[in-house]
């Protein structure tokens, strides 16, 4: 009985940040850039991301340090299949997303052959990749990236902040006066913008998450100057600029598995802007019209 026939796979579309242990197939669509860095103890660091998808999801596989030359050296390419058997998933608090990082039992292997019916490149690309994104009624919001519209009708009380490792993205923990990143240790981390909202469209309502740039964006301040404002200053700035306002927002619908509900994490925000809509709205009528 050979190998294959005794590790069983899951989709990587049916993965969350439940999942812990996994062993997925994909192939590779792209690599991010290898990053250098200087850890704590002055010792050089690298990281690399590769980006997988077997037509059900996409994820990413975070390589580090001496795991960079597996894709430095080549011996994995876009287009390659490849296996991870023990792969750790884990949500990234850099964009909330999930990835794959290896652990000590992880091992990473190049496919050759192998009947998974993975999709092509070509596929992959069509399927998940080409910039369309739908615009849809909250009503009918399921998971997968939309765009939608829709007032702000409430903002969550929150701290707004929370502190990230300026190495890997992740949320760092305070342990007294000290900031620590679990994976890189003691450092200082930098403030990241979070702020929550309730946007209505008349048909439904869903909490909309801004992160990061998105947050600085929509309120035109960076989060160096936002972290030293108080929670009142803050709460203030977000009402003033935000509640009552009518907004495009683009990002990913997903299940909230801790509240049972569905949110959206935008990747970008703007103001509507009635001539646009009136064009869109005239462009829709037309192609049913032709159609």
């Amino acid at each position: 009985m050979d190998e294959e026939s005794v590790i069983s796979f899951v989709n990587i579309g049916s993965l969350n940040k439940e999942s812990k242990l996994v062993n997925v197939v994909g192939r590779i669509y792209n690599f991010s850039k290898i990053v250098e860095f200087t850890k704590k103890d002055g010792n050089k660091g690298r990281v690399v991301n590769v980006f997988l998808s077997d037509g059900t999801g996409l994820i990413r596989l975070v390589l580090w340090d001496r795991q960079v030359a597996i894709v430095e050296e080549g011996n994995i390419k876009v287009g390659d299949v490849i296996q991870i058997v023990n792969g750790i998933v884990r949500e990234s608090l850099f964009d909330s997303e999930l990835e794959i990082v290896p652990g000590r039992y992880t091992s990473i292997n190049l496919v050759e052959n192998g009947n998974y019916n993975i999709p092509t490149l070509e596929e992959i690309y069509k399927k998940f990749l080409i910039p369309y994104i739908p615009r849809s009624e909250i009503k009918n919001l399921s998971p997968g990236i939309f765009e939608i519209f829709g007032t702000v009708v409430k903002i969550i009380k929150g701290k707004y902040v929370f502190y990230s490792c300026p190495i890997c993205g992740c949320k760092m923990i305070s342990e007294g006066n000290v900031m620590k990143c679990i994976d890189h240790g003691e450092m200082e981390g930098q403030p990241v913008m979070v702020i929550n909202v309730v946007l209505d469209d008349g048909t439904d309502n869903i909490r909309v998450v801004l992160f990061r740039n998105v947050a600085e964006k929509i309120l035109n301040i960076n989060a160096n100057k936002f972290v030293l404002m108080s929670d009142e200053e803050k709460y203030n700035l977000i009402k003033e600029s935000l509640l009552g306002k009518d907004y495009i927002v683009v990002g990913k619908v997903r299940k909230n598995e801790n509240f049972d509900r569905i949110e959206l994490i935008a990747s970008d925000i703007k103001s509507l802007n009635p001539l646009e809509e009136s064009k869109k709205l005239l462009e829709d009528i037309e192609k049913v019209v032709v159609g």
